[in-house]
């Protein structure tokens, strides 16, 4: 499922991978770089650098991986 969100001037200044944990419940800012470093997330079409730093007004796409199945077994 891919995602869209739009950043605000508000979060001038603020590292990607911190600004997208804070918009997502429950995902951490390292689980944030990764998704950024493997090529799931996109900053108005392009792939962002490791470092990259919001200015405000920018299109974020991202595609969260898909959750592992659960290999439950009956006890």
């Amino acid at each position: 499922m891919i995602r869209t969100l739009t950043t605000s001037t508000e979060a001038q200044g603020e590292r990607l991978d911190q600004w997208l944990s804070g918009q997502i419940p429950d995902l951490s800012r390292s689980a944030a770089a990764k998704w950024i470093m493997a090529g799931r997330v996109t900053v108005n079409g392009r792939i962002p650098a490791k470092s990259f730093r919001i200015e405000g007004g920018e299109t974020v796409t991202f595609s969260p991986p898909e959750a592992e199945p659960l290999d439950a077994l009956p006890q």
